[in-house]
Order: structure tokens, then C-alpha cells, then sequence
């Protein structure tokens, strides 16, 4: 089903609206998801995606940067692989989709546990 990049990003855009009941996330958590388990996303980065600041994203509009969609994917596998999947959709499922800078600060306190900003920082090391 999921042979085409194209497919599976849409694939996994269809099982998080099948799974969340309420509000979908902010853009950086749904596109970061669909795109962290696209396969050839990161075949296609021509930028530092590291220099793309999560905070700066979250900020935007979702198609202000280039490379928007390839950092959120890289900043979600990089939670994922830190925290893993459980605690990941803890994060996911807390975030609304009209989430300010602020608010995902306080969601990866309940959710996680630590600081946004240092794990931003950490990521971005």
C-alpha cells in the first residue's frame, strides 16, 4: 500500500487521524511524524536541517522555510529515538494544533518530563 514516499507520508497522516480524537497537533508534531516515516525524506535534504530551530517552526506558518517539513521529521525522530514511541505519543496527543511556543513548553513537562528548550539545544548539538 505504501510504496511511493508519497504514500507512505499520507499513510501515516491517515492513522493519526485515525488514532487522535480531538485536535490535531501543531504542524511541526503531524507533518514531523508523517515525515519521520517517509523514506526518502531525508534523501532530500539540500539544507542543515539542524539550523531549522523547532522553535522557530512553531512559530511559522507551515510552509514559511525550506525544509520546514524535512526538520519537524527530523526533530520528531530524534524524540522518538530519545524517549521512544510511548512516551512520544504522550507528547503527541497533549499538543493542539493551534499550540503556541509556550504551551509545548509546558506539554513536554507534563508529557516528558524535561525542559523544551535544552532538549531543542540538544538536538540541535
Amino acid at each position: 500500500l505504501a510504496s511511493s514516499p508519497a504514500s507512505a507520508h499520507e499513510l501515516a497522516h491517515a492513522v493519526i487521524d485515525y488514532t487522535v480524537d480531538d485536535d490535531h497537533p501543531d504542524w511541526v508534531f503531524n507533518e514531523g511524524i508523517a515525515t519521520a516515516y517517509d523514506p526518502s525524506s531525508f534523501v532530500r535534504l539540500d539544507f542543515d536541517a539542524h539550523a531549522v530551530d523547532p522553535r522557530t517552526l512553531l512559530i511559522s506558518k507551515q510552509l514559511e522555510f525550506k525544509g520546514g517539513y524535512e526538520g519537524a521529521g527530523l526533530f520528531t525522530w530524534y524524540l522518538l529515538h530519545r524517549f521512544g514511541p510511548e512516551r512520544y505519543r504522550r507528547l503527541f496527543r497533549r499538543v493542539d494544533g493551534h499550540a503556541e511556543v509556550d504551551d509545548v513548553r509546558e506539554d513536554f513537562a507534563a508529557a516528558l518530563g524535561v525542559d523544551f528548550d535544552e532538549e531543542v539545544e540538544a538536538f540541535l548539538a
